[in-house]
């Protein structure tokens, strides 16, 4: 936890939570104090639902931002699908950016489970700026104590740069003793 941080995080009323943060400023690190709040909803009728709602005033640079986000995610069984977009408004016009991402997941049983996600990044103010847009799609299989994981992904315009584009592979194997 930071120096100086107070969160708090009121009790489940009819499935809302709130949390409240408040970083004070110090000399060093952080000129200007920091809060947030935010909401999940989890209504009690629909199960497997939640809804969230976060914003956030960071005064800690030159620049100050303005951040909010928003959320829905679903469980129904053994699937888990997410929608997730967020804005951050800045003094500097040119610094703002959107995002939108989205998620889905399917556990195929207790031991394999595959999830495939998007995200798009873009810099509405900033017209030399292209959309970043990332996909990716992995998979897992525990057998006991061992874990295998593999993904496979891409990403356009890496950075807002045109044409700088990614290609991301990956395998990983953990044991757990």
């Amino acid at each position: 936890a930071a120096a100086g941080l107070f969160t708090y995080t009121s009790p489940s009323v009819g499935g809302a939570t709130i949390t409240a943060t408040y970083q004070q400023a110090d000399t060093t690190n952080l000129l200007n104090s920091q809060t947030a709040w935010a909401v999940a909803f989890s209504p009690e009728a629909v199960d497997g639902l939640t809804v969230g709602y976060a914003v956030q005033e960071d005064d800690s640079a030159a620049t100050v931002v303005d951040d909010m986000t928003m959320y829905v995610k679903y469980v129904y069984g053994s699937i888990t699908a997410g929608y997730q977009k967020s804005e951050g408004d800045s003094t500097t016009d040119s610094a703002d950016v959107e995002t939108e991402g989205y998620g889905i997941s399917y556990a195929i049983s207790d031991e394999m489970s595959i999830s495939y996600g998007s995200h798009t990044a873009e810099t509405p103010n900033n017209s030399s700026d292209k959309d970043q847009e990332a996909s990716a799609i992995s998979a897992s299989y525990v057998a006991g104590g061992m874990t295998i994981k593999a993904s496979i992904g891409t990403v356009d315009n890496v950075a807002g740069v045109d044409a700088t584009d990614r290609d991301t592979y990956e395998i990983a194997m953990s044991f757990a003793f």
